[in-house]
């Protein structure tokens, strides 16, 4: 299924009840949004078959997207493959990240973490560090 030029449609509907649900429980003041995404309310970001989740790094927050998880896991009979799932740290313990990876079963990323060719950071990217995506897009634009 992966690879069909489809499946990026049938992710993106898929994936819509939980994002859904995301934005509901952080609408609700449940889920802690990530101190540099509360103004936009940013709670998620899914493209093709990826998804990010951003939240505030505490386990709390932690907790309710391992349920939220589990929920739509149960929901849908679907389930993650933890082999391609990690989980990044912004100044958390040692002890806490600890935590973290067993609750998740996800492994340690590490930053920073570049997503189609650009590195996920919070301020604005250079014209440098787009050039990669733009040379990218040039070429398949010119082939």
């Amino acid at each position: 299924m992966q690879g069909d030029p489809i499946f990026p449609y049938l992710f993106t509907i898929a994936m819509k009840p939980l994002t859904g649900m995301l934005d509901k429980t952080a609408g609700d003041k449940i889920l802690p949004f990530h101190p540099q995404c509360r103004e936009i309310g940013l709670t998620h970001l899914a493209f093709a078959d990826d998804l990010i989740i951003f939240s505030e790094g505490s386990g709390r927050a932690l907790s309710r997207i391992r349920s939220i998880l589990d929920d739509f896991y149960t929901l849908f009979d679907l389930q993650c493959n933890p082999d391609k799932c990690e989980v990044f740290f912004g100044g958390q313990a040692k002890q806490f990240k600890h935590i973290a990876i067993q609750v998740s079963g996800f492994k340690e990323g590490h930053l920073p973490v570049r997503y189609l060719g650009l590195p996920l950071i919070s301020g604005k990217l250079s014209s440098m560090e787009c050039s990669v995506l733009v040379d990218k897009l040039t070429s398949m634009i010119r082939s």
